[in-house]
């Protein structure tokens, strides 16, 4: 046999190998990148701000959530809660961004916002039981990093609001809000 023949040969035997090949690879599934879409509530942190504020802070509802729809807003006369919109790709969803919640708005002069964050977890976590006695006890719950001047008085406001307000209706809506949670 030829040399140029049998190089041929095997040459037309590769083509024929790599096209096979080709043909039984899997088709390519295009990637969609859908979006999650909804709404958020975000409080103004206050010393007054209402426990129902406080409570529906971070909630998130819309068309792809288990809640669709939202709390009636205002909750109070004195609420300034906003509902905001957002919108995340599957890939950030992925990630972890439907659990990154908006901060509150800071309207309280010398606060950072983290330490507004995390005083609206504090107080969400006191909050949801009975109320401490007296206000040294407020004080001693509500653990917070920052603390100072600032961090005192509104706290100590925030204890002296909740005191004036009626108990039985205070303990009315914490049962409905912890029902509606569960």
């Amino acid at each position: 046999m030829n040399p140029i023949w049998a190089v041929l040969l095997v040459a037309v035997a590769f083509v024929v190998v790599l096209r096979i090949k080709r043909r039984r690879r899997l088709p390519q599934i295009p990637v969609y990148a859908r979006r999650i879409e909804g709404f958020q509530v975000v409080a103004s942190l206050a010393p007054e701000m209402s426990s129902a504020c406080l409570f529906d802070h971070g909630v998130q509802y819309g068309k792809g959530f288990r809640r669709k729809e939202g709390p009636e807003l205002p909750h109070d006369e004195r609420c300034r809660c906003a509902s905001l919109p957002f919108s995340y790709t599957s890939n950030e969803v992925f990630n972890g961004a439907l659990r990154n919640f908006a901060g509150v708005h800071n309207e309280v002069l010398g606060f950072t916002q983290e330490a507004a964050d995390d005083l609206v977890a504090q107080l969400k976590k006191v909050e949801s039981v009975q109320l401490p006695v007296d206000i040294e006890a407020y004080l001693a719950a509500v653990q917070v990093e920052e603390s100072g001047e600032a961090m005192h008085a509104f706290l100590s406001a925030r204890y002296t609001y909740l005191t004036e307000q009626k108990p039985a209706e205070r303990q009315a809506r914490l049962e409905a809000k912890m029902a509606a949670e569960h």
